[in-house]
């Protein structure tokens, strides 16, 4: 009765309730979730028990370079080492001793380096604290201390904040005052991030919103007002609520997917294992409001079928129902930048050829509420401009990433610690 009266209040607002099968573009979305070799790794990181033992007999790659880090393009996925490390001893799986051994130094090596991390950890918390600006911490820093239960399984190269718009220039001085180096960008009036590093090239990032684009960003009070309140190393520290958490990670999963990393797949799985209580009306109502249902459809859905995480049924069918058109243009935009997501490869995974038109119209005209969503073009005279200008934009853009990929790897945080 009460799921029935929630349902209800959630259809007078708004949210629709009846299922529709799979939404226009669920396939095209499958450029931002793991392939079928990490899918196979991801099943050995996380399955416990004779699933767990299923998974590593059914895993021929940890035999491969992915574990010894033979190939430079599998930096992401050796991230994985650790978790493959403590799901190999708590399943009870014999593997041989050289990969043991590689998993093992793996996992020792995460653990010194996180040492290091929550240090500077604690000193930010700590020190935005003393000055009065509230944070809320997300990302692998949030999710590393709680839901993994272990530090050194969630490798972390940055540290993200949540900090108030109002905020943002005070918490950016206090962590200067303390040997924080400023970015390039000067902070003012108007700006919404703010990235300092520690003097090991560790990124700080002060976020007054937590998705980058500015659609997606409706609840933000109502995150805050929902926060939980933890302790991290003796420090108190605010986190996401676990609904929020999880559309967070799923919503953001784009960003991780353009690096090569699958890590938001084992951040969705521990948030849903950690919090079998877990508010899923809160989720879908949050994820149709931020206008992210399409995105949490493919991801969700995803975790389910692949990986057969314990998510109701009903969540993914009324995901499905609340797909709207400006939250389809934009997940359409969070899969052209990742990177199999050039337009050929689009139009190959989108099966209709009805579809493929509403796909090649998108991405030669966007709708006009699409581009004022995203971009905040507010005048219209501005939106025919945009249009000239999007494919000097988009060449601009494949330029910049072909002379990115073409340059060495510079020396940070990230590559000194592992």
């Amino acid at each position: 009765m009460a799921d029935r009266d929630a349902a209800d209040r959630r259809a007078g607002e708004g949210l629709p309730t009846n299922s529709i099968g799979r939404p226009l573009f669920a396939d095209t979305l499958s450029v931002i979730l793991p392939n079928a070799r990490q899918t196979r790794l991801l099943r050995a990181c996380l399955h416990s028990g004779e699933a767990g033992r299923r998974a590593w007999r059914d895993c021929p790659e940890l035999m491969g370079g992915v574990v010894r880090g033979t190939a430079a393009d599998e930096w992401a996925l050796r991230r994985l080492r650790p978790l493959l490390c403590t799901a190999r001893r708590s399943n009870g799986v014999t593997v041989e001793k050289t990969l043991a051994t590689t998993l093992q130094v793996a996992y020792f090596r995460e653990e010194l380096r996180m040492r290091v991390y929550r240090r500077v950890l604690a000193d930010v918390l700590a020190t935005l604290a003393e000055a009065g600006v509230p944070t809320m911490l997300v990302g692998g820093a949030a999710l590393g201390g709680t839901v993994y239960g272990d530090w050194a399984l969630r490798h972390s190269h940055d540290i993200d904040l949540l900090v108030l718009e109002d905020h943002l220039s005070r918490g950016a001085q206090a962590l200067a005052a303390i040997g924080f180096t400023p970015g390039d960008r000067s902070i003012g009036p108007g700006q919404r991030d703010a990235i300092l590093k520690h003097v090991s090239d560790l990124p700080v990032a002060l976020h007054s919103r937590p998705f980058p684009v500015p659609y997606a960003n409706a609840l933000v009070s109502a995150m805050w007002a929902r926060g939980e309140s933890v302790m991290l190393d003796g420090v108190e520290a605010s986190v996401l609520s676990p609904a929020d958490n999880l559309l967070h990670v799923c919503g953001r999963a784009a960003i991780l997917a353009r690096r090569g990393s699958p890590f938001w797949v084992c951040d969705a799985w521990q948030i849903i294992e950690k919090h079998p209580d877990l508010d899923w009306e809160l989720l879908v109502e949050g994820a149709w409001r931020c206008h992210l249902s399409l995105l949490l459809y493919a991801t969700l859905r995803y975790l389910a079928s692949e990986l057969e995480a314990p998510i109701p049924p009903s969540v993914v069918r009324r995901l499905a129902t609340a797909v709207d058109p400006l939250g389809r243009e934009g997940a359409l935009r969070a899969a052209q930048m990742v990177p199999k997501g050039s337009l050929p490869n689009l139009f190959r995974l989108t099966r209709r050829w009805e579809d493929r038109a509403r796909l090649l119209k998108w991405w030669l005209l966007p709708s006009p509420s699409y581009l004022r969503a995203v971009h905040e073009l507010r005048p219209s005279a501005s939106i025919p401009l945009y249009y000239l200008n999007r494919p000097f934009r988009y060449g601009a853009r494949r330029v910049s990433a072909a002379i990115t990929k073409a340059m060495p790897t510079r020396v940070t945080w990230r590559s000194r610690f592992g």
